[in-house]
């Protein structure tokens, strides 16, 4: 049977953890983050504001003590996270 959005989101696994960026990404240390890590900092977007890809990735960044979070798979735990508010198991501020 296949997980939902939100069995994904809640997966027990290794993350977060921290590597080397690749040069291409500017090098330095790099998060890739927890895809419950993702969801909790769309939760705390005030009502009525907005907040891009790149701001997310700074702010997860910045939590960790990083330099960058990691562009892919970041993208990927924010998709997630809009699967799960379609699949109606989560009430995130995602649109």
């Amino acid at each position: 049977m296949k997980k939902t959005a939100l069995e994904k989101i809640n997966i027990n696994n290794d993350l977060p953890k921290i590597k080397e960026a690749p040069v291409i990404w500017g090098g330095g240390s790099m998060l890739i983050p927890h895809p419950k890590e993702v969801m909790n900092v769309i939760d705390n977007i005030p009502e009525g504001k907005i907040m891009d890809l790149d701001s997310l990735r700074k702010k997860l960044a910045k939590q960790h003590n990083t330099d960058i979070s990691c562009p892919m798979t970041t993208g990927i735990f924010v998709n997630l996270v809009g699967q799960a508010y379609d699949e109606g198991s989560i009430n995130s501020p995602f649109w």
